[in-house]
């Protein structure tokens, strides 16, 4: 790389390079170390230490893969010395002896694989945090129509009172006015001897109409501002579950556990794919499900590579002799 002379003048220092123990004791104000497989633990903490604003530490390993240099990582912390006495380099290489061989790869990571499977992890993000977030959603609606509840409760029970004067006063106005009816009728039904007697049951009749309807606007007035409250209770209560409604249709036809499921099942079948890829022991009816799936998202989006994915799974089935199902293209 050619740098413009102006802009190393003002920017470009120098640095230099160093061996673990050819550093020691000094003090710089960063540090970047390269550690590998023959880092020592003590060398690494010598390398880590000499920075005093930052200290970064690379990993040389053969694949991309984050367990392998965390592998050599936790290797180097557990050594303890580079001068390791040949007993006790007879002792380790007897049990690395012993342990089981490494999984062999069975075909290659294709490097785009990692941004689809990161772009899995999004989808599943997204899936959990919408379904999350409806049902965090309908827990609130829950609650208003609850609290809305125990209000139209309380305004029931507050309202119980002026409920039973008022039902009181229309059975009295009612009665009054049948009185009143009767009255008219054996007045209109009386003789010239009778007819007296029908008029003043007549009067007296209209001035029970008359004291009872008064005695219903009276109980109708102390039952205006109390009536007043539970009906805008109930207009709040009615409101509340008509938004618990809507939430509920509006969350159906959004299938947020559907779309879920199936980023879940997304993840699974690329770690199965890549397990498998890498060597590990695969079940062959995980492997089914996993290209099963893989062939579904392919379905809906034929460039993403997932069809190429399971491809290179029937190729390798085919090679070796086991049999399941194609899914149909």
């Amino acid at each position: 790389m050619t740098l413009p002379a102006e802009y190393a003048e003002e920017h470009v220092r120098l640095g230099y390079a160093a061996t673990e123990y050819g550093t020691q004791s000094a003090t710089e104000t960063a540090s970047i170390t390269l550690a590998g497989p023959v880092t020592t633990g003590r060398g690494l903490y010598v390398a880590m230490t000499r920075g005093r604003d930052d200290n970064r530490v690379y990993v040389v390993t053969d694949t991309h893969e984050m367990s392998e240099a965390r592998d050599v990582l936790e290797g180097i912390v557990a050594s303890d010395r580079a001068d390791i006495p040949a007993v006790v380099q007879r002792r380790q290489l007897a049990q690395q002896d012993r342990q089981p061989p490494r999984p062999q790869p069975r075909c290659q990571i294709p490097d785009w694989f990692h941004d689809l499977r990161a772009d899995a992890a999004d989808l599943y993000r997204q899936a959990r945090e919408a379904l999350d977030d409806s049902t965090a959603i309908r827990q609130r609606l829950v609650e208003v129509v609850d609290t809305a509840a125990r209000r139209i409760a309380d305004a029931n029970s507050m309202c119980a009172p002026f409920d039973a004067a008022l039902d009181a006063a229309y059975d009295a106005v009612k009665q009054a006015e049948a009185a009143q009816r009767a009255a008219q009728q054996r007045l209109d039904q009386s003789g010239l001897r009778g007819r007296r007697q029908a008029r003043a049951e007549l009067a007296a009749a209209n001035e029970g109409v008359a004291s009872t309807g008064e005695l219903l606007a009276f109980a109708r007035e102390q039952a205006r501002e109390p009536y007043a409250r539970r009906n805008i209770v109930r207009t709040q209560i009615e409101t509340a579950r008509d938004a618990l409604r809507t939430h509920d249709i509006l969350a159906k036809w959004q299938y947020f556990p559907e779309h879920l499921s199936a980023a879940e099942a997304r993840v699974d079948a690329l770690d199965t794919w890549h397990d498998w890829a890498a060597g590990k022991p695969v079940t062959q009816e995980s492997l089914e499900e996993a290209v099963t799936t893989l062939h579904e998202i392919a379905v809906h989006e034929p460039d993403n590579g997932t069809r190429q994915l399971a491809n290179v799974i029937h190729q390798w089935a085919e090679q070796h002799g086991v049999e399941f199902a194609r899914p149909p293209v």
